[in-house]
């Protein structure tokens, strides 16, 4: 469970999220497992999933070697080199 408080004012106890009940959690939990259980819905993911995959197959193919090359030009950016 998070907690999250407005950072300007520091002495509210008022938490910006609202936490579910459990009765409110298990019924949307129920309603997730039977959404990921039809068998519709899983084949339907899993060609959307396939696509989408060859797809950025396809992208990094052909623009690969072009992002690459902007990503080296980026001096003094990178994640590693910050730390």
């Amino acid at each position: 469970v998070a907690e999250v408080f407005c950072q300007t004012d520091v002495n509210s106890t008022e938490n910006l999220i609202t936490v579910p009940s459990i009765e409110v959690f298990v019924k949307d939990y129920n309603r997730l497992v039977e959404m990921c259980s039809d068998g519709a819905m899983r084949s339907f993911c899993f060609q959307r999933l396939q696509m989408l995959s060859s797809a950025f197959k396809m992208h990094v193919t052909a623009n690969g070697t072009v992002e690459n090359e902007a990503q080296s030009n980026l001096l003094g950016t990178d994640f590693y080199r910050t730390m």
